[in-house]
């Protein structure tokens, strides 16, 4: 076993030569020869829990062994010189120690080794506290996590929404107001103190949904179809209130846009009445055909036959924004007009077509955010 372990340890070709020298060379024989087996490495693990401390106060050192250990030598851990595939020893040192163990499997040349470090203070070193929330900013009803640590404590205690009973843990808060946590440790080198704060913010206001429907929503010839629209949580609609209908003209197949409003942001979904035999790349009060529209940098050219596209205000700024569609590439496109600019704000995936598109929505605030309804 010395030799093994020594040859784990230091690599040495004078120790362990022979049997490397042998094992390259077995890699070119036939692979029923026992020496020119693969032999796993041991999996060897060893910590001190807690790795810190000040004299005076207690660790447990503990190994493991996994892969078939059957004989581990421990050097380092003062009461420890050999051992199983794992075991703990708990101590109370007054210096630092460096633990090294090496462990043997039951084949020949199969070993492990690992070490741990135990870091020891003075015994009038004060505690080192940690405190957090994670996330330091939620809105009402939502939950956040408070956590704590703490080195060179043997209590600890706490005032505010957490109690604490250990020097180390986490709790999950879901508070109607901020707050703070302050967590004091105590130990044999005296108090200290960390205090970790919580922002809760009101939960903000839904956002708008809305849904319509054509009646008809299938023309023969050109002619009359009623649009008819309901919304949630909103103040009003670019028809006019949060419901309603209009009666419109199409002279040919396009597509109405409604869009509503609230303190949440803004929704928007399309109703299509179909001309048989009348299509159009344009659309009608709803938008406008947005052929004026330049957004060639964005490398949307709108008199490319491939592209289909739709103008009008998409996120509540007051500016008609565009819906491109590339039926070629099976994409769609959010650009939003930024006084006078046009930028692209969302991509959207395996879209055929305009008519695909069924709603948008834009969360208040958060236009970054905006949600593309997409019929399957």
């Amino acid at each position: 076993m010395k030799n093994a372990i020594a040859c784990a340890m230091l690599s040495l070709a004078a120790l362990c030569g022979a049997n490397v020298v042998a094992a390259a060379a077995d890699t070119e024989q036939s692979s029923s020869d026992a020496s020119s087996r693969l032999i796993p490495g041991l999996r060897v693990t060893a910590r001190f829990t807690p790795n810190a401390i000040v004299s005076g106060q207690s660790t447990t050192f503990s190994w493991s062994a996994r892969g078939g250990a059957s004989f581990c030598e421990i050097t380092g851990v003062p009461g420890l010189d050999f051992g199983g595939p794992s075991g703990s020893l708990v101590l109370t040192p007054t210096s630092d120690l460096q633990a090294y163990v090496f462990c043997e499997g039951p084949e020949d040349g199969q070993v492990g080794s690992a070490s741990a470090t135990l870091t020891v203070q003075s015994a009038n070193t004060p505690p080192v506290v940690n405190t957090s929330f994670s996330p330091t900013s939620i809105y009402t009803g939502q939950s956040s996590t408070f956590s704590w640590s703490s080195q060179y404590a043997t209590s600890c205690s706490s005032t505010g929404a957490v109690s604490v009973g250990s020097t180390a843990g986490s709790q999950s808060v879901s508070p109607a107001s901020s707050t703070s946590v302050t967590v004091t440790c105590t130990g044999p080198g005296g108090s200290t103190s960390s205090t970790a704060d919580l922002t809760v913010s009101p939960a903000p206001p839904a956002p708008p949904y809305v849904w319509g429907y054509a009646n008809p929503s299938w023309l023969n010839s050109p002619g009359w179809a009623w649009i008819h629209w309901q919304s949630t949580n909103a103040s009003y609609c670019n028809y006019g209130g949060p419901f309603g209908a209009i009666y419109n003209y199409f002279s040919f197949s396009s597509p109405v846009w409604i869009t509503c409003y609230g303190p949440g942001g803004s929704a928007s979904t399309v109703v299509w009445v179909t001309v048989s035999g009348f299509g159009a790349n344009s659309a009608t009060d709803g938008g406008s055909k947005a052929a004026a529209a330049d957004v060639r940098h964005l490398g949307l050219d709108l008199t490319d036959r491939s592209l289909q596209h739709v103008a009008f205000e998409i996120n509540g700024d007051g500016l008609t924004d565009l819906l491109v569609v590339d039926t070629t590439a099976r994409e769609a496109y959010v650009v939003l007009n930024q006084n006078g600019r046009y930028v692209l704000a969302r991509t959207i995936s395996n879209v055929g077509r305009l008519q695909d598109i069924r709603g948008i929505r834009v969360p208040s605030a958060k236009g970054h955010l905006i949600e593309v309804d997409v019929s399957q």
